[in-house]
């Protein structure tokens, strides 16, 4: 699921922490999985560094507030 930036920017400090916490654990299982078994939708992981990416940058501007 591909995250909005105007909807994280809705978030709490600790709902972007979490779901940071949950993206990363969600791309390691997945990294795991591709090398494993293969998986099904390789763009996933594209998806997930994504959302990874745009929480942080969020929680960062936050910090600077």
């Amino acid at each position: 699921m591909i995250l909005k930036v105007k909807d994280i920017r809705s978030w709490e400090l600790e709902t972007i922490r979490n779901k940071v916490t949950e993206q990363r654990t969600a791309l390691f299982n997945l990294k795991m999985q591709r090398f494993s078994t293969g998986i099904e939708k390789p763009h996933s992981i594209r998806v997930l560094k994504a959302n990874i990416a745009k929480c942080n940058t969020i929680l960062n501007e936050k910090r600077e507030k």
